[in-house]
C-alpha cells in the first residue's frame, strides 16, 4: 500500500481487541508512541519495510500474547531505522515464535532472549551490535533459524551452539561484518549442515573435522589417553598424539598402545 503517516499517530488509534496487524511495505515514518498502547489480544504484528525510527518499544508491556513480531527493514537511510537496545523484558513474551528486527540500527540484545522456548526464528542481522554472543541463545530448543550476520560481533561463538547439531534442521548465520569473532568455531557446530561458516577453513579447520570423525570411528572415548581431543576450541595440534607443522598441518599421528579399536575413517 501507500500509507504515508507518522507512526505515533497510527498506533494510538488501533482497536484494542485487534489480533493481527500487517502494515508492511508502506511509508510509515517517525517514532512509535511512548508509552506504546496496550493491545491485549495482538498475535501478529508486522510493520516491516517502512521508515520507523527511534527506540524499540517494550512490547511485553503492551501484550503478553505476541507470537510473531516483524519490525525489520526500517533503515531506509544510513542513519535510519530503530535505535537503542532490545529490552530484557522481551523474554516475557512467552508465546513468541518469530522475532525479526533485521536491518535496523539497534546496538544491544540481551541474554534473556535465550529463555523464549517457543522461538523458531530469531533474525537480528544487519544492525549495529558490537557485543559478544550470549551463550544462552544455545538454549533455544525450538529454534529453526538464527541470523546474527552483518553485525560487528566479538569474542568466541558460544559452545552452547553445538546443541543445534542434535536438531540438524537449525540454520545459523553469522557471516558478514562479524570479522572480530574469534577463531575457531566450536568443533561440533562445524558439523551443522546449515552453519554458514562451516566451509571456512579458519573457523572450521578441515583437518580438525577429519580428526573428530576419526576419534569417533576409533572409539576415542575408550582410549587410554585422549587428552585434548574434541575440545570445542583448542587447536587439533594440541591434541594428544598429534604433531603439526608451523602452518598447523598434521604431519604425524602417534597413538600406539592407546586402546584404539573400531575402524579407520576414510575422512582421515
Amino acid at each position: 500500500n501507500l500509507i504515508h503517516q507518522d507512526a505515533s499517530e497510527i498506533f494510538r488509534n488501533i482497536p484494542p481487541n485487534l489480533e493481527e496487524m500487517i502494515l508492511s511495505d508502506n511509508n510509515i515514518q517517525g517514532k512509535f508512541p511512548d508509552p506504546f498502547p496496550s493491545f491485549n489480544n495482538i498475535r501478529h504484528f508486522n510493520v516491516a519495510n517502512n521508515s520507523i525510527t527511534g527506540p524499540l518499544p517494550d512490547f511485553s508491556r503492551a501484550t503478553s500474547r505476541m507470537r510473531e513480531l516483524d519490525l525489520s527493514s526500517q533503515r531506509q537511510t544510513e542513519n535510519g531505522g530503530m535505535t537503542g537496545t532490545i529490552s530484557p523484558d522481551f523474554s516475557r513474551l512467552d508465546d513468541l515464535s518469530v522475532l525479526n528486527l533485521a536491518f535496523n540500527n539497534l546496538t544491544s540484545f540481551p541474554s534473556d532472549l535465550g529463555s523464549l522456548q517457543k522461538l523458531k526464528i530469531l533474525n537480528l542481522s544487519s544492525n549495529s551490535f558490537s557485543q559478544t554472543i550470549p551463550s544462552e541463545l544455545g538454549n533455544l530448543d525450538a529454534l529453526e533459524t538464527l541470523d546474527l550476520s552483518l553485525n560487528t560481533l566479538t569474542g568466541l561463538i558460544p559452545k552452547s551452539f553445538s546443541s543445534f547439531v542434535d536438531r540438524s534442521n537449525t540454520l545459523v548465520y553469522l557471516r558478514g561484518d562479524n570479522k572480530n569473532l574469534s577463531e575457531p568455531a566450536p568443533l561440533m557446530l562445524c558439523f551443522l549442515s546449515d552453519f554458514d561458516y562451516g566451509d571456512d577453513d579458519e573457523m572450521c579447520p578441515p583437518e580438525r573435522n577429519a580428526l573428530k570423525v576419526f576419534y569417533e570411528s576409533a572409539k576415542g572415548q575408550e582410549w587410554t589417553n585422549d587428552k585434548g581431543w574434541l575440545h570445542p576450541y583448542e587447536s587439533h595440534c594440541n591434541w594428544h598424539g598429534i604433531n603439526c607443522s608451523s602452518s598447523s598441518e598434521t604431519i604425524n599421528l602417534t597413538l600406539s598402545n592407546n586402546g584404539l579399536s573400531g575402524t579407520i575413517s576414510k575422512d582421515l
